[in-house]
């Protein structure tokens, strides 16, 4: 069998040490520039204009123009350019860049390749689009299709986003539309070869009075970054009218669906820079921090004409480090703030759109996810420990005679030579092919770790093809007169590594190449890890911003491209299993990122038998990755190592998740060919009750942040509380709900009992269930076995119906 990506887009790390410090925007030189920026006055900072006249339209459906400073009036050139992109669909698509006419000779400006992330090709453009310039207003005007209406202002590049006539969304209402240009020297205070006099004019942040420490080179941590472009931030703001809640701006810890709305301090920012963040905090002043992924997206809940309400999107796309404000909500105007340290700026609106309609456009504008294979959504045993092919052996045999299925288990990196990925340790793995052989002749599966840091010796065969192949990321050596660059080398795993540059193509086939059948490895599927990318012993423990990539691209333009997400090095604590839904509900409802989840009982510590069977309960109710792993440090956590009641309680709904795996399955293909979250929070199917968004009675939102939809048909309640008795449920009006007895439950807030042998569940009158219901000790071999449909009638129509 051909080796391939199992789980692709799940990074997984290992412990490492405690986690950084968040980094501040204080401590972050253009982001408190920025700061500073948009604390003046909107008269006396510069903002821009387009030049009284049409537009020009170099495509169906695509708008450009020229943008200049106003504060330069005649004597400003064309120094920006403004695209605008409008779709089908009703998606509209912002990107602004330095004119390369003007500035291309010293540099340009990173821009995301085509189908990197955005799909271009997928997303066809407005056809029915039409365009009127008003001379007297100094506007233009867009109607897209029936509804869609947005309109530029070109005296302040301000746009206006109306859905039936009512604005949803602005942009630069604020006037904070930004970008630092290019100095043509490294000491040039000002841009486009301006005089430094002219930072009287506040051409941007950086070209204004006073002294901007960090514009061309800041210290953190005792590292000094160099910037051989000089300051380079881009920023604006987009208004969200009329906003009741937010959701999104993944991935962070939170034990809170709903963003918090607190304004431009440093605790009250939220932050996207990938690292690998071991203990994470999910409450408290620092929960805002970055951590492993970024999926920049926020959607705000608004209500349109005649009492209907709808949602409006935002997709960033601008991978270096951003920082975002949120102010306002709450049934007022929500103002959303952005600004990176470099790039362009590029980001996608969604205006009006009900949340399913969003999804669908977001996978048009980002790609659908690949179908697993079914054992995927099996039970994944994991650990990192040093394990053997004997402890493989005994492993497999003790969960069949538990009676506890597994369909894979999972080495972490001590199986391998010295941290040498795609190698053995000979002593602990005598015959992985065998191994593996004898582990799929039960219907299991393995999965090996391969992390993207690659040992730094010569003969170790992927290095010293690597430095052949020219693949790994630089650092500059600059020796006058000349500037050379040597690989990039530091600390991960291994001990002194490397990073190939996989922003490259050509790197990426490279790397593609030793996953072909080698005859050892053929059946082994891949654990992709540390991929934010990680490095130990350096400031944020992840790369300097100036290494240079292929193409002489500094890391700090490309950062959050690595990594794209999961829930990370949790803690054993009640908290952190709080925080379990409202992570990655955000994940799938806003991120389009569904195939996630946490691991059992926290990365870190050891969870007492109450909180590991609530953990256990949970995550095999609600998470389409459900697997149970934990750091070296922590105590062996298989079922059996708890007492027998224990041990019971889990491998229950271990087992009942085996018997929904034909709704899982199904569930999950709606994801993959129609974008369908396979777990979705109750606003999302439910937004018109506003008791889905809306608190209006104390404790609320901490209620309706543990329920959670698997599919259409399964709503769950977590139990997260120690000790707990009883918890409320809330059942939106409109449906009817049964409990696993049978009952029919009533609309409204509800207190539900529970024991320490289940958490509440609930089915959808009017849904049919399909279960396979004969126990197997493998997803596999359940293949054969006849399903089981459970038709939870509609009281009121008598009917039911759904898919198998």
């Amino acid at each position: 069998m051909e080796r391939f990506l199992l789980l692709a887009c799940l990074f997984f790390a290992p412990v490492a040490a405690q986690g950084p410090p968040r980094r501040t925007c204080s401590q972050t030189s253009f982001c408190q520039r920025y700061r500073d920026w948009i604390g003046l006055s909107v008269e006396t900072r510069g903002s821009y204009h387009i030049p009284a006249s049409p537009l020009c339209s170099s495509s169906t459906g695509t708008f450009n123009a020229t943008v200049r400073p106003s504060a330069l009036g005649e004597e400003g050139l064309d120094e920006f350019l403004l695209q605008l992109r409008f779709y089908e669909d009703g998606t509209f698509r912002f990107t602004m860049d330095e004119n390369h006419a003007i500035t291309g000779f010293i540099r340009t400006r990173y821009v995301i390749p085509s189908g990197d992330v955005i799909q271009d090709d997928n997303m066809p453009l407005a056809k029915d689009l039409e365009y009127t310039y008003n001379q007297e207003e100094k506007s233009s005007t867009f109607r897209i299709g029936k509804s869609l209406v947005v309109t530029l202002m070109h005296d302040d590049v301000i746009l206006t986003v109306a859905v039936d006539g009512q604005v949803v969304q602005t942009i630069n209402s604020k006037k904070r539309l930004v970008i630092e240009g290019t100095r043509y020297e490294y000491s040039n205070k000002c841009p486009f070869n301006l005089p430094d006099r002219y930072d009287a004019k506040y051409i941007d942040p950086a070209c204004s009075p006073g002294t901007h420490d960090g514009s061309c080179a800041e210290t953190y941590e005792g590292y000094t970054d160099a910037k051989p472009h000089g300051p380079s931030l881009v920023g604006v703001d987009v208004t969200f009218t009329e906003a009741y809640a937010a959701y999104g701006l993944q991935e962070r810890g939170t034990t809170t669906s709903k963003l918090k709305i607190g304004g431009t301090s440093d605790l009250s920012l939220y932050r996207f820079f990938n690292l690998d963040y071991y203990a994470y905090p999910v409450d408290g002043d620092r929960a805002q921090g970055a951590i492993y992924g970024a999926i920049p997206t926020l959607t705000a809940v608004q209500e349109g004409p005649g009492s209907t309400t709808f949602t409006s999107s935002l997709l960033w796309v601008n991978p270096s480090d951003t920082l975002v404000s949120l102010t306002g909500c709450c049934g007022e105007d929500l103002i959303t703030t952005f600004v990176s340290e470099s790039g362009v700026i590029d980001f996608l609106l969604y205006p009006g759109m009900k949340p399913q309609e969003f999804s669908t456009a977001y996978h048009r504008t980002t790609g659908l996810p690949a179908l697993p294979p079914l054992f995927g959504l099996g039970f994944h045993r994991s650990r990192y420990a040093v394990e053997s092919q004997q402890d493989i052996y005994n492993l497999a045999y003790k969960y069949t005679d538990k009676g506890f299925p597994v369909d894979v288990f999972w080495l972490d990196i001590e199986h391998t030579n010295g941290k040498e990925y795609f190698t053995w340790n000979k002593k602990l793995f005598p015959n992985p092919k065998k191994m593996s052989d004898d582990i799929r002749a039960q219907g299991k599966e393995m999965v090996t770790i391969v992390d993207p840091h690659i040992k730094a010796t010569n003969s170790y065969f992927i290095y010293s093809s690597g430095v052949e192949e020219d693949v790994f990321v630089k650092e500059e050596v600059f020796k006058p007169p000349h500037t050379t660059y040597k690989i990039f080398e530091a600390n991960c795993w291994p001990g002194l590594s490397a990073w190939p540059d996989f922003t490259s193509p050509r790197v990426r086939e490279w790397w593609g190449l030793w996953f072909k059948p080698d005859g050892l490895n053929d059946n082994f599927y891949t654990w992709n890890d540390m991929n934010e990318p990680s490095v130990f012993d350096v400031p944020e423990k992840t790369m300097y911003r100036n290494l240079v990539h292929i193409g002489l691209i500094e890391h700090r333009d490309v950062h959050n491209l690595f990594g794209p997400m999961w829930t990370g090095d949790s803690v054993s604590q009640w908290n952190n299993l709080q925080a379990v839904i409202p992570m990655i509900t955000a994940l799938a409802a806003t991120g389009g990122f569904s195939f996630t989840g946490s691991d059992i009982g926290g990365f870190i510590g050891n969870p007492d038998a109450e909180l590991y069977t609530r953990w256990f309960q949970l995550s095999a109710a609600t998470n389409a990755f459900f697997r149970l792993h934990s750091d070296i440090h922590s105590p062996q956590r298989d079922p059996w190592f708890y007492d027998e009641t224990t041990l019971n309680r889990v491998k229950n709904a271990t087992l009942d998740r085996y018997r929904l795996l034909p709704y899982w399955y199904h569930a999950f293909a709606l994801y993959v060919y129609c974008g369908k979250p396979i777990i979705s929070p109750l606003w999302y199917a439910f937004l018109d009750d506003p008791n889905t968004y809306k608190c209006n009675s104390p404790g609320c939102d901490s209620v309706i942040d543990q329920q959670v939809l698997i599919g259409t048909d399964i709503m769950v309640r977590g139990v997260v509380e120690k000790g707990a008795k009883s918890v409320k449920v809330y059942f939106p009006p409109k449906t009817q709900w049964y409990s696993t007895t049978g009952k029919l439950m009533s609309s409204g807030y509800v207190d539900i009992q529970v024991t320490m042998d289940d958490i509440p569940r609930f089915f959808r009158a009017g849904s049919i269930i399909p279960r396979k219901d004969t126990y197997r000790s493998s997803s596999k071999l359940m293949y054969n076995d006849y399903f089981a449909l459970y038709v939870y009638l509609d009281p009121s129509s008598f009917s039911a119906e759904g898919y198998a």
